[in-house]
């Protein structure tokens, strides 16, 4: 259901994006704000698009290694992208309003309102039907997470908290290092911009996002305190970026890219939470349920080697 959603909701916004375009080339050259609102647009309908396409990812991921959390967060993202949508219907009325008058063509842009009408519709649709389907997949991976782990309360507690600080960790590869290469691509690198020691900082920051992310995951497959540490506070870096990007853009009523914005900051702040309880639980029991590829492998090999010599023991007793 999430490809025909993400195909659905691609082909809508890629509509969108197109009358967006034609508007905004209908506009006199004097207008220049309004010029310059309606090319944000255009590239909102692109982070938009490629919002879906990750989330059509993360839906795949999280069948596939049959994660509750992440299909929970999922579900609740759906709703998010029916808000959103809304919200574009409410900046198109007000740009109707602030031309109307002064272009003598706003088709295009009426165009796109009935669009993200049809859009929000079936972004409500889909929400609905995916709530739905995720209760049912939870039921399911509840059990498969029983059969991997076993009944200690404790350590099923524990291996929830990886999940979902994991889970951070994919969602943070949008709304933070996506939505700040955004702002470093449209804002940063103006000209006159480049100098400033803000625009050093956003680089460096959006540098380092994804090297920071995969050492996250990394420490919570090693238990390293001292790794988990050295993301925690770049991701408070990461904090005090976004609220420079808050202060420098709220006075544009940009209303989806605050939300955007917004979200990231929260994420990072949860993502600092859960790696703290993380950590706290380190050495506890949990390390051979969360490796991956040959650790996981290495790990397992002694339990198996265990239960042959086991088994060698019982024939022997038996003869």
């Amino acid at each position: 259901m999430a490809i025909v959603q993400g195909v659905v909701i691609v082909a809508l916004e890629a509509v969108i994006a197109t009358q967006n375009v034609m508007q905004s080339s209908m506009v006199p050259s004097s207008n220049s704000t309004a010029i310059e609102r309606l090319n944000r647009i255009k590239w909102e309908n692109v982070a938009f698009i490629g919002f879906q396409v990750w989330v059509m990812a993360m839906a795949v991921d999280a069948t596939v290694q049959q994660n509750a959390a992440e299909v929970c967060t999922l579900a609740i993202l759906y709703v998010v992208c029916a808000v959103l949508a809304g919200l574009q219907i409410l900046d198109n009325d007000r740009w109707q309003v602030n031309l109307n008058g002064s272009v003598s063509n706003i088709m295009p842009l009426m165009t796109a309102h009935a669009v993200e009408i049809a859009l929000t519709v079936c972004l409500v649709v889909f929400a609905i039907a995916f709530v739905y389907l995720s209760y049912k997949m939870v039921l399911e991976f509840g059990w498969e997470i029983y059969k991997k782990i076993g009944a200690d309360l404790a350590i099923q507690k524990m291996y929830r908290v990886f999940q979902f600080f994991v889970l951070c960790l994919k969602i943070d590869i949008f709304v933070e290092f996506l939505v700040s290469c955004f702002y470093f691509l449209q804002f940063v690198i103006k000209p006159g911009n480049i100098s400033n020691w803000q625009s050093w900082i956003f680089l460096v920051i959006t540098v380092l996002m994804l090297p920071m992310l995969w050492i996250a995951r990394q420490a919570v497959s090693k238990e390293s305190i001292t790794q988990m540490i050295v993301f925690m506070v770049f991701q408070l870096l990461v904090i005090f970026e976004f609220i420079l990007v808050m202060i420098g853009t709220s006075s544009d009523a940009w209303y989806i890219w605050i939300c955007f914005v917004a979200i990231g900051i929260f994420f990072a702040v949860m993502t600092i939470v859960l790696g703290s309880v993380c950590c706290h639980n380190f050495n506890r029991g949990l390390s051979p349920f969360v490796q991956r590829g040959s650790t996981k492998s290495q790990m397992a090999d002694p339990n198996r080697a265990s239960n042959a010599y086991s088994n060698i023991s019982w024939n022997i007793d038996d003869d």
